[in-house]
């Protein structure tokens, strides 16, 4: 009766640490043991174990910065995960029609004139300006003529705009998706310090200055400050979320609406001013992202340069955008590294394999005694 007894506990113990076990992050850790790789699995859960005040936080970031979209995915994210939010929250998620094409009129104008983008919806314009010319021809002028003058200039911003002069045919339905990206997300002040360090030792010697000189000293400007009506008129002809998620296959005749740009005039005005021996280093960090921004969308391309140190960082967010797709920016804004890296789950990992271990044999050691005793029993 006493080894009944006995067999009754071990086996009850069995059950009830399987139980424990399938319903703790042990799982999930386990799991994670077969697919550690891959940053899609490590941020599916990492996302499991996020507190509600946690994701309750970067909701609010989203709407300070004004990144509706971003708020709303969040929100969509937690409550898959169990998690219920206040309802002033959630409302203040969802902005006004009257307002959001307001504010969106007025950020698009401003960031295709100017380039400065000092909101997420002013990118749309920011990279439109450089998909039909009229970004990087800007960008080049002002920051070139600053370096001629030997004054302090923007190295990323000079480099990159003239390597998309002259690797880009605007107009055509092509765009260095990852120049455009590294350009306007430097002058945005999205980078980490790391990344701007990294940065500007690739683009220190790009561009040749004295060749520069030359298609700067003409008589006539390179461009023509564009009007609002026609950029307005421009954005009539493709959503702002066309841009974003990087289709541009209604605009293939967009430079006639801002007005003439001879574009091969000037890329042989251009031609020369970059160093061949430089390209290659930066043909791969603006393809690493790319890869962010095909995978997951603009919004993702700007935050995984925003949490990003180094080239390493960027290859595996473009991983992590490959797999998640549009979620891709609110995963980024909510995981940051700790999405795309093990860091201390390591540890986590190795304790759940051994559990797992223990017991199985634990599970082996019951049934063979129980068969054994069987036996005897016979």
């Amino acid at each position: 009766m006493i080894a009944g007894i006995r067999r009754t506990i071990a086996l009850s113990s069995l059950v009830a640490t399987a139980v424990a076990y399938f319903v703790s992050p042990m799982f999930g850790a386990t799991k994670l043991a077969f697919s550690y790789c891959e940053p899609i699995s490590i941020a599916d859960f990492r996302l499991r174990w996020l507190s509600t005040d946690e994701i309750a936080a970067k909701i609010e970031e989203a709407i300070a910065e004004k990144d509706f979209s971003d708020a709303t995915k969040l929100v969509e994210i937690g409550t898959e995960q169990g998690h219920t939010f206040n309802s002033e929250l959630i409302a203040r998620t969802k902005e006004g029609m009257l307002q959001a094409g307001w504010r969106n009129a007025n950020d698009f104008v401003s960031g295709f004139l100017s380039g400065n983008v000092k909101t997420f919806g002013s990118v749309p314009g920011a990279i439109l300006a450089d998909y039909v010319g009229f970004g990087d021809i800007r960008d080049a002028t002002i920051e070139g003529e600053k370096a001629i003058k030997g004054e302090d200039y923007d190295r990323i911003t000079l480099g990159a705009s003239v390597f998309g002069i002259l690797t880009v045919v605007p107009g055509t339905g092509t765009l260095d998706v990852g120049t455009s990206v590294v350009k306007n997300a430097n002058k945005a002040k999205k980078l980490t310090a790391p990344m701007v360090r990294f940065l500007k030792k690739t683009f220190a010697n790009l561009v040749d200055l004295d060749a520069l000189k030359s298609p700067l000293s003409t008589a006539d400007p390179l461009f023509k400050m564009p009007s609002i009506s026609s950029i307005l008129r421009l954005r009539d002809k493709i959503s702002v979320r066309e841009i974003e998620d990087l289709d541009f296959s209604r605009l293939k005749a967009a430079a006639s609406e801002i007005g003439p740009i001879d574009t091969n005039a000037i890329r042989k005005k251009f031609n020369g001013v970059l160093r061949p021996e430089e390209l290659e280093e930066v043909a791969k960090f603006t393809g690493g992202v790319s890869t962010v921004a095909y995978g997951g969308g603009l919004k993702a391309a700007f935050q995984a340069l925003s949490k990003s140190d180094n080239p390493t960082d960027l290859a595996r967010y473009g991983m992590l955008a490959k797999k998640a797709g549009k979620r891709s920016s609110p995963i980024i804004r909510l995981l940051g590294k700790s999405g795309i890296y093990l860091g201390k789950l390591v540890y986590a990992i190795i304790g759940a394999v051994i559990y797992a271990v223990v017991w199985v044999l634990g599970a082996v050691w019951s049934v063979f005694a129980f068969v054994r005793n069987l036996r005897r029993l016979r």
